[in-house]
């Protein structure tokens, strides 16, 4: 006890006594501080391209009218029926399914396309005739594989087992020749999922020949593939937004660059896309009124004024279907998604602006 009494006294100390004195030698200072003024951060962004009065100028009355509607419904009838018809061949089919995706307007026949596709499928996949591709051309089972995958069915890439060489590392040479066949290859190339290691080679095949085609000008039995071999190496199809693209196939189909033995497809896809450029620049009128009257660009300067590309945005992300829903209520679901995608682009702006001039690390400022 003697020893513990003894480590404790040495840690003791005396506290400094209090002083008698209570006056504060303390005084209080003031300091002028001069508060200066950070200037926001501006890309100093022009002005935008389409003018407010030019966009709510444009017509939207066109094709508006209920004798377009009628001309449409018609015509999709006549669709109809050519889906749902058991005299078509199951090649016609597909084409034919090809082609209305190709003009976006198969979202009115989204119930017949399903059970055509899994008629097809069901029947081949129950007897294993997907890898009996000795039977068929390059085209007809790319474009099969394509338009199946595409839609959601999983079916194997096989089915290309039977172009290729014996060693299956490579397609057959003499496929070089085929440009319609390899535009279909390559275009269903870009559907592969991991491990297909097929379509890499597949992609890698047909984008050499394609690339010599457009290079050489070789092997080219049918001009009208030019247009289409050159959009495909731009861009494959499965990448690019298929109501934009819709227009440049009805082009291409009504100038006779394309082959196309059914009219009533073309007349289809002339009617709905005029009656849905009507109802998107319905809304997009809609949606620079609002952007307008909230007064936005003229508070906040440093704000981008880009309604109709935010719109566009919007249109690309947003599938079709927001047409029928046009019909049926004020406006189209692309209205909402494109004020969506305007006030993410404002809070985006917004924050950058108000950031730290300090760029973060591992990428640019």
């Amino acid at each position: 006890m003697a020893s513990i009494a003894n480590v404790l006294s040495s840690f003791t100390h005396k506290l400094s006594s209090r002083p008698k004195s209570h006056t504060s030698s303390f005084r209080m200072s003031y300091q002028t501080t001069t508060t200066t003024t950070i200037p926001r951060k501006s890309a100093n962004y022009g002005p935008p391209t389409w003018d407010f009065n030019f966009i709510q100028s444009l017509n939207t009355n066109s094709y508006a009218g209920e004798r377009f509607v009628t001309r449409r419904d018609e015509l999709k009838e006549k669709v109809q029926d050519l889906l749902n018809s058991e005299e078509i061949k199951e090649a016609e089919k597909i084409e034919m399914i090809d082609q209305l995706q190709k003009f976006d307007c198969s979202y009115h026949f989204l119930d017949e396309i399903n059970a055509a596709l899994t008629d097809i499928y069901t029947k081949k996949s129950g007897y294993n005739n997907f890898k009996s591709s000795e039977e068929k051309d390059l085209y007809s089972t790319a474009l099969e594989f394509r338009v199946l995958r595409q839609n959601g069915f999983d079916i194997s890439p096989e089915v290309f087992e039977g172009f290729m060489d014996g060693k299956r590392l490579d397609f057959n040479p003499k496929l070089g020749e085929d440009t319609k066949g390899l535009l279909n290859l390559y275009e269903a190339s870009f559907l592969s999922k991991e491990d297909d290691t097929i379509l890499e080679v597949a992609r890698d095949f047909s984008g050499k020949h394609l690339k010599q085609v457009i290079k050489h000008d070789q092997n080219l039995n049918d001009p009208k593939l030019l247009p289409h071999v050159q959009r495909a190496l731009a861009l494959p199809l499965h990448w690019r937004v298929p109501r934009m693209e819709a227009r440049f196939y009805i082009d291409s189909f009504d100038l006779g660059k394309t082959n196309s033995n059914n009219s009533t497809l073309l007349d289809l896809a002339k009617v709905d896309f005029n009656i849905a450029q009507a109802v998107y620049l319905k809304d997009l009128k809609f949606v620079s009124r609002w952007w307008k009257d909230s007064c936005i660009t003229e508070k906040m300067e440093f704000v981008r004024d880009r309604a109709v590309e935010n719109f566009i945005w919007a249109l690309a992300k947003h599938p079709s279907q927001s047409i029928q829903m046009a019909e049926e209520q004020w406006a189209s679901s692309t209205f909402f998604f494109a004020r969506l995608m305007i006030c993410m682009t404002f809070m985006v702006l917004q924050k950058n602006c108000n950031s730290s001039p300090i760029p973060l690390k591992g990428g640019p400022m």
